[in-house]
């Protein structure tokens, strides 16, 4: 942009106005300052002839919202109705009302927003330590990806419920699958309880490493106060006892141990066969049907069975709960085995 130097005749004469335009209005609005900080009777004064000119705060605001949107602002307006949790429950409701019936706006649990996971799942569980305020407070303005992964992590931890858990049949019903997620929630003994905010899963994660004896790796399932011995064979290659660390120690189905040795993590060992009596644990009663909203059972079929099948479905109560299959690939934990 030329300076003022640089302008012509005509433009100068331009520039010279405004700033004398605004000089003025700043020692106009500066005058009605002072004189409504020294004169009492000013403001009333004031008001009364912005009645008569029409030129009030709300008959401002009521002309501006007579006027047509553009489609930015109606978009905008739509996108802040969406994020708010009532916005996102009435758009799914259905005709007739029932609060029983209304959809979960959302196919899976992973992707299920913050206010909704805040909302429906985490300050049902503990309504005063995982509040929605408190819940705020580990947030960063601006980082919507990070905010939801920090809330998915604390709401697998609770429930053991892992991200690609797909919200369909009796499960997208929000009262089936609030209730499905309290009861994985207690069985597994308010796990978030005493969880501090925010989390530092190294530390406050389900599994603690004791220490490395002869015979293995003493590691500890603090939710279960049970402790296995590691053979060192199946552990990853390391030098050191500070070499070893617990990875995803938020996870039931993907806590692994892990090494810095091990780059690519090829030879994580996974803690999930290693604890047993973890599934007789978090194992849930089948409901009666007249216990509604009564949450999706869970069958007999052994997990571990299942997670050697992946292929054989376990049929819950209205809905089929298909174990994922393990990720062949050369960088993957749960794909790997032991050693």
């Amino acid at each position: 942009m030329p300076n003022a130097k640089q302008l012509n005749p005509y433009d100068k004469v331009i520039n010279d106005e405004r700033r004398a335009t605004e000089s003025l209005l700043k020692a106009q609005k500066q005058e009605v300052r002072q004189v409504m900080d020294l004169c009492p009777d000013a403001p009333g004064h004031l008001i009364q002839k912005f009645s008569s000119l029409k030129m009030r705060l709300s008959d401002i605001q009521g002309a501006k919202r007579e006027l047509p949107g553009s489609l930015e602002e109606e978009a905008n307006r739509r996108k802040k109705q969406c994020r708010s949790t009532t916005g996102a429950a009435s758009s799914a409701r259905p005709a007739g009302g029932d609060p029983n019936n209304v959809e979960t706006p959302y196919h899976r649990l992973d992707a299920c927003s913050v206010t909704f996971t805040s909302a429906h799942l985490l300050e049902e569980w503990e309504p005063q330590l995982l509040s929605q305020p408190n819940l705020r407070r580990m947030t960063t303005r601006g980082r919507a990806a990070a905010n939801k992964e920090a809330l998915q992590k604390i709401v697998e931890f609770g429930s053991g419920q892992p991200g690609d858990l797909v919200l369909t049949g009796r499960l997208g019903r929000v009262v089936v699958f609030k209730q499905y997620m309290k009861n994985h929630y207690i069985v597994r003994g308010r796990r978030c309880r005493d969880l501090p905010l925010p989390p530092n899963w190294l530390v406050d994660g389900l599994y603690e490493m004791l220490e490395l004896i002869a015979a293995g790796l003493r590691v500890r399932h603090r939710f279960l106060d049970v402790v296995v011995v590691i053979e060192l064979k199946i552990l990853p290659k390391h030098d050191p006892f500070d070499d070893l660390s617990i990875d995803f120690n938020w996870s039931e189905m993907r806590a692994s141990i892990v090494s810095v040795k091990d780059t690519d993590n090829r030879g994580a060992c996974l803690l999930l066969p290693h604890f047993p009596a973890q599934y007789d644990k978090s194992k849930l009663q089948a409901l009666s049907p007249d216990d509604e909203p009564a949450a999706p059972a869970i069958a007999d079929q052994p997990p571990m069975a299942a997670l050697e099948n992946a292929t054989t479905p376990r049929v819950g109560q209205g809905v089929v709960f298909t174990p994922r299959k393990r990720d062949a690939g050369p960088n993957s934990v749960a794909g790997t085995p032991g050693g």
